[in-house]
């Protein structure tokens, strides 16, 4: 099943297996939010469009634009409060951070970048948009 929401300028839709299409909508706000958080603190979204597709095989993947998720793990609460921020984020640089082999540097996984993904995904001390929480930040919340 397919969704679609505009979101300003951006198109988001979620491509569901039916027995999740109650998940759209949740899926297509929380997205719109974090779109908005992100562009705030970031700059502009790079795409046209970011699309949450669920997968029934076991991995999460992500793509320039969007994110292919497991189907069994779409419904846990942790998905979207953490791992949709995440996946969202990736979308300012891809997946270009790579291991620089001669001098170093940043790399995806448990690297500077992967913290900064973990660190800008989680909510400020101000009201977090997307769940309506008051909650406190690490230093790492400075974008």
């Amino acid at each position: 099943m397919v969704r679609e929401r505009q979101h300003d300028n951006i198109r988001i839709r979620t491509y569901f297996h039916r027995d999740l299409a109650g998940l759209a909508e949740i899926y297509l706000s929380d997205s719109a939010r974090y779109l908005t958080r992100y562009q705030t603190g970031i700059g502009p979204y790079p795409h046209g469009d970011f699309h949450v597709i669920s997968a029934p095989v076991p991995v999460g993947l992500g793509f320039p634009n969007l994110t292919y998720i497991l189907r069994r793990i779409l419904p846990l609460p942790f998905i979207r409060a953490r791992s949709l921020a995440h996946e969202v984020l990736h979308n300012w640089w891809g997946k270009s951070v790579t291991v620089g082999y001669r001098n170093g540097n940043w790399a995806e996984g448990p690297g500077v970048a992967q913290g900064f993904r973990r660190a800008a995904s989680r909510p400020r001390h101000s009201r977090d948009p997307v769940h309506g929480q008051t909650r406190r930040g690490g230093a790492g919340h400075r974008l």
